[in-house]
């Protein structure tokens, strides 16, 4: 009509609800003045109708009134499907006051989830597709996440901060994860929520995530039924004094309470019963709605919010008509240049009356009207039931950008669009976009569904590039390698027309094969035909994953070469640009073969560096995996305390593999302290996890922690038969690198304990000689063939070599294994008959242990300093008698036996033993037994 479009906003419930919500509103009141305090949230909850986005708006203006700053968002039906709508409105005017506040790394990732950009997809169209040269990922979801938790923390600086959300059912899913993810990583901030939620306190569940979070800082608010009173007063000021009181006062009675209910019963004609279900309450005032104003309501459920603009395309002169109609009847309002529904029920309400023809009609109206791309797809994919090539293709590239902005949920429906949508000419179309639909549910946390697909798809006849795609992510998500690896070498065969499909293919057939398999002679030769593959194809990103899997491997085998690839391949990746990276970061793979060979204050710094990196880039889950390494350097170090804490902040959020590796690697802090209990439970979960039984390495650090325990106790024949067997099992995993699971000093020890020299002897031979530049081995060369000369009885050479040890331990700098070495060192010295040197010795091990908290080592010190410097004797000579019972004695004759021996009678024999033993400071034949066989005793005239 060329005037402009004004009119009055509506509300269901009306300010005169408030009358009897004067205790709601007090809660709400509270919580907004105690805001500045810290994370807290306010979660409304009641049916459908009863008021809550009324109650809402109210604490949304107390919490302005408080000096909170308020994001908003009210999610509506029509944008369930697309990708961080809410989030968009959240942060809609206020993206400029947060760019310049995150990290760099992350300013992207907001700016695509916000829709300020638009990130760039690969080569074929499809965001991170497998073997893609060259390309920009995706936005990482994780790093979407992220990106809000800074964003909000940085809103929340000058003051409180309210992350307001009316109908929270209605969240897109992207935006729903990445809220969630954001709520675990504001506590220090005066963030609160305001959300209104349907359902019953019981059964809402916990969406987003609050409750688990912020624990007693999280409210609910429950809303009841309105009294009479304040339901006739409510529907008298929104229907006007001529509506009879006894009309209202019946629509009221049986509304159950229910405001809407009640407000739709009194409009209704006289005899109308109350309805079973809102839905057709909603209904009634569509049908009845003025036809002037029905094309924009209809249009309205389609688009969901949007400007008036639109509606004017749309309908032409008519529009501005349409929507006072339609506000004047209480179903649209206008509010921040938008046009909306009234009620969330009456957006749901109209959508579902619009018969299926003209709903896809509308849709294909809207998909013109609509300029964004993953909104244009939407409506496509609603407006076509039969296939349509074209429309199919532009779904698919909306899902692609959906993925890349970091919203794999929202990429995986489109893609099924797409897929519905390719016509039955296409077959291998089809196939592909079934994939991608597999990869983006892969990239939403949804394997299963994924797996589904996959199994769904390789079960067809589809050949080529698109199969090789299926089977390599199969074997990726398989629960079996050797399935993984047949996959995989299917895969490579199927990847034969796209280079870089099969480089990238046979780089993940090589990680398989060597790192899960454990067949790493097969491996490591794929892994270099890898390499020279991506050299001729000209990939940088594609070699240096070649690179790094053989440069681990290389580690594995404990070849010297590892750490000279690894240290090449730094400066490649260091060379490409902001957003791409490759599969398996350099620093991480050389920061475990450092490790390994004792170079670990290098360790800790790659690993640092690395954690810094995916920090802030928002990678949480390989934030995760990099704090487990930094975990297993502080353990070698013996900084257990900081070790466990790492350990504990990573089974807080890690699943499956990460958990289970976490889990046996504390196994071994809690069994050096001797907590039998948490040692033994964390180890046998991992042994009992599906990866127990597969990777090597896992299960031999999980037993690694029972024989320590079984070492820690004194029990050395439990300890043998245990750590005994790890070298050999590692071996035949082609685990050639002895620093890996540093089991073999211990072994040596247990075995030598239990009277098992030739065993000792064997093992002690898998360290010497050591290797060049290997500082580990050379540490636990020394440690493990002083402790063989000491049980073969060369006490001076054990001496000499376990001193070495000790030096070489403490210049890694590893304390738990040089203080063990200071005992054994000490102990010899006693044996020798040195005391005085063995009581310094003994009583520094003994310091050392308490400092680490190694209490079962402690004890062990301790004992073995009372047995240097033993107890004040009254008399410490034995007469030649008593020196010759006590001979017969240690040399294991019975009572009986030496007193035939000597010719007198048993009792004799035992008031000898008891002077014995009273001279010499000891309680039992085995003690005599022990301290002849160490010197401790002279039992020779």
């Amino acid at each position: 009509s060329g005037r402009p479009i004004v009119f009055q906003r509506h509300t269901i419930g009306g300010m005169a609800g408030f009358v009897a919500r004067t205790p709601e509103v007090a809660v709400m009141r509270r919580w907004a003045e105690g805001l500045g305090a810290g994370p807290s949230a306010l979660v409304i909850i009641g049916e459908a109708g009863i008021g809550k986005s009324t109650l809402w708006a109210e604490g949304v203006s107390l919490a302005s009134t408080a000096g909170a700053r308020v994001l908003r968002a009210r999610p509506v039906r029509a944008e369930l499907p697309l990708p961080f709508v809410a989030l968009r409105d959240l942060f809609a005017g206020v993206e400029p006051d947060v760019m310049d506040q995150l990290p760099k790394p992350l300013r992207a990732s907001f700016a695509a989830v916000v829709g300020l950009s638009a990130p760039t997809v690969g080569a074929a169209g499809v965001a991170g597709s497998a073997g893609s040269a060259g390309s920009v990922g995706p936005v990482d979801p994780q790093a979407a996440g992220r990106a809000v938790a800074e964003a909000l923390t940085a809103l929340a600086v000058d003051g409180p901060l309210v992350v307001a959300i009316d109908d929270e059912p209605w969240l897109d899913a992207p935006t729903r994860r990445a809220l969630a993810f954001a709520v675990r990583r504001i506590v220090p901030a005066a963030v609160g929520f305001l959300v209104a939620r349907r359902g019953t306190p019981d059964a809402a569940g916990d969406p987003l995530g609050l409750r688990a979070a912020w624990g007693e800082r999280v409210e609910e608010l429950p809303l009841g039924p309105l009294g009479l009173g304040p339901l006739i007063h409510l529907l008298r000021r929104r229907l006007g004094p001529d509506v009879p009181r006894r009309r209202l006062v019946a629509a009221a009675e049986r509304s159950g309470g229910n405001p809407f209910a009640a407000l739709e019963l009194a409009r209704a004609e006289p005899g109308v019963e109350l309805p079973a279900a809102l839905r057709s309450m909603v209904e009634r005032p569509l049908r009845n709605a003025p036809a002037d104003c029905r094309s924009a309501v209809e249009l309205a459920a389609i688009v969901g919010r949007a400007p008036p603009e639109l509606f004017v395309r749309a309908l032409g002169v008519h529009a501005g008509r349409a929507i006072e109609e339609a506000a004047a009847v209480g179903l649209l309002v206008l509010e921040a240049g938008e046009v909306r529904f009234a009620h969330p029920l009456l957006a749901a309400g109209a959508y579902e009356s619009i018969p299926l023809a003209r709903r896809q009609r509308l849709h294909r109206l809207a998909a013109t009207l609509v300029e964004d791309l993953e909104a244009r797809a939407g409506h496509l994919a609603q407006a076509h039931v039969e296939p349509d090539a074209g429309a199919a293709a532009l779904v698919e590239e909306a899902a692609a950008r959906a993925d890349a902005r970091g919203a794999p949920e929202s990429a995986a429906g489109l893609a099924a669009s797409a897929r519905r949508l390719t016509p039955a000419e296409a077959p291998e179309d089809a196939a592909r976009r079934g994939v991608l639909m597999a990869e983006y549910h892969d990239r939403a946390g949804d394997a299963s569904e994924a797996r589904r697909l996959l199994d769904e798809i390789l079960g067809g006849p589809i050949r080529g590039p698109v199969r090789a795609r299926a089977l390599r992510l199969r074997a990726v998500l398989s629960d079996e390698p050797v399935s993984a690896v047949a996959r995989l070498e299917e895969a490579v065969c199927e990847a034969q027309d796209e280079p870089a499909l099969r480089v990238g293919t046979l780089t993940e057939l090589a990680w398989q094969r060597g790192m899960w398999l454990g067949d790493l002679t097969g491996a490591v030769p794929q892994a270099e035909e890898a390499v020279g593959l991506a050299r001729a194809h000209g990939d940088p990103v594609l070699l240096a994953d070649a690179l790094v899997a053989t440069g681990i491997m290389e580690g594995f085998r404990g070849s010297d070469r590892a750490a000279t690839i690894l240290r090449e391949v730094i400066p490649l990746t260091e060379r490409f640009p902001p957003g791409v990276t490759n599969a398996r970061p350099p620093k991480e793979a050389l920061g475990h073969v450092v490790m390994w060979r004792g170079e670990l204050d290098e360790a800790a710094g790659l690993f640092a560096a690395e954690l810094a990196r995916v920090d802030a880039l928002g990678l949480e889950n390989t934030s995760l995996r990099m704090r487990m390494f930094e975990a297993e350097v502080e353990l070698r170090r013996g900084d257990f305390d900081r070790s466990e804490a790492l350990c504990d902040d990573v089974l807080l959020r890690a699943t499956d593999y990460w958990r289970w590796r976490t889990l046996s690697q504390r196994a071994v802090v809690r069994a050096v302290r001797g907590e039998e209990d948490g040692a033994r439970t964390d180890a046998e979960e991992a042994l009992a996890s599906p990866a127990g039984a597969h990777d090597a390495v896992l299960a031999a650090t999980a037993e690694h922690a029972l024989g320590l325990l079984d070492l820690g106790r004194g029990d050395a024949r439990a300890a043998a038969a245990r750590l005994a067997m790890l070298p050999e099992r590692l071996a035949a995993a082609s685990v050639g690198e002895p620093g890996m699971v540093p089991v073999l000093p211990d072994a040596v020890e247990a075995a030598l304990a239990a009277g098992d020299r030739p065993l000792g002897e064997r093992l002690t031979a898998l360290l010497l000689p050591p290797r060049p530049g290997h500082r580990w081995s050379a540490a636990a060369g020394a440690h493990a063939e002083g402790l063989l000369l000491v049980a073969d009885g060369d006490l001076e050479a054990g001496i000499a070599r376990l001193e070495e040890a000790e030096r070489r331990y403490a210049a890694l700098p590893s304390a738990f294994p040089a203080a063990r070495a200071r005992l054994a060192r000490g102990i010899a010295l006693r044996r020798a008959g040195r005391r005085g040197q063995a009581a310094e010795a003994l009583e520094a091990a003994a310091g050392a242990f308490e400092a680490l908290g190694a209490t079962p080592w402690a004890g062990r010190a301790q004992n073995e300093v009372h047995r240097a410097r033993p107890r004040p004797r009254h008399d410490d000579s034995l007469t030649e008698t008593e020196r010759r019972v006590a001979a017969l004695v240690a040399a294991g004759h019975t009572n009986r036996e030496v007193a035939a021996q000597l010719v007198v009678t048993v009792a004799t024999v035992e008031t000898h033993l008891t002077r014995i033993y009273g001279k010499l400071g000891l309680r039992s034949r085995t003690e005599l037994t022990r301290a002849a066989a160490e010197g401790d005793a002279r039992l020779e005239g």
